[in-house]
């Protein structure tokens, strides 16, 4: 599914899942077409992201919780 010009569009992330040096998080994303009645979004995509914190050389750094 696509977002169209003059389409609204809204994303929602919780956190799935939170290690010791990284955070996963899931990614939804929504659309409101430009003649849709008001307040009807529609899924256009979602993703599940994992980030990990790393230091200067790149390494796994434990997370600040």
């Amino acid at each position: 599914m696509h977002i169209f010009p003059n389409s609204s569009s809204s994303s929602h992330a919780t956190t799935h899942k939170l290690g010791r040096t990284s955070v996963t998080i899931d990614v939804h994303v929504f659309a409101q077409r430009q003649f849709a009645e008001e307040g009807k979004f529609i899924p256009v995509t979602e993703a599940r992201a994992v980030m990990v914190a790393v230091d200067s050389d790149n390494k796994p750094i434990a997370l600040n919780k």
